[in-house]
């Protein structure tokens, strides 16, 4: 009789830990998979006079689009990256020790470019024409 009690014992002990475990509360709780979607990009409400030509080819340059990776630049540095580079600018009184500038996009119009520089360093920007009347220049001038 005690080799049943003690075997009784053990498997009365063995069941109730079994029983006690799978009872656990702390268990993961199988949950749907959660996706982000990231808010959209607030949209720029850039002025219509921003840059503003009847001038074709520059207007079609100013407002295609394109992917870049801007990385500490400065007021300096910015109108030398690409695809700012493929114009001419006159620049003058640009803020010095100014904060860098960084920018990543896979889809922004040179507008766009120009319009978040200008805002972001407090710069006014304007067309200068040729003595055709054709656009020459972007003029930069920091205020």
């Amino acid at each position: 009789m005690p080799l049943f009690r003690s075997c009784f014992t053990t498997l009365a002990i063995l069941g109730g830990t079994a029983f006690l475990v799978s009872c656990e509360t702390d268990a993961p709780v199988a949950r749907p998979p959660v996706t982000f979607t990231p808010p959209p990009a607030p949209s720029l409400s850039i002025p219509p006079t921003f840059l503003a030509t009847d001038y074709q080819a520059l207007a079609n340059w100013l407002d295609e689009r394109y992917e870049v990776e801007y990385r500490n630049l400065t007021p300096e540095m910015v109108f030398e990256q690409s695809p700012l580079n493929k114009i001419k600018y006159q620049t003058s009184r640009l803020p010095e020790n100014a904060p860098v500038f960084h920018l990543r996009s896979s889809d922004i119009s040179c507008r766009e470019i120009l319009y978040k520089v200008a805002t972001f360093w407090d710069l006014d920007m304007t067309l200068l024409a040729d003595e055709n009347g054709t656009p020459a220049a972007v003029q930069v001038t920091g205020r």
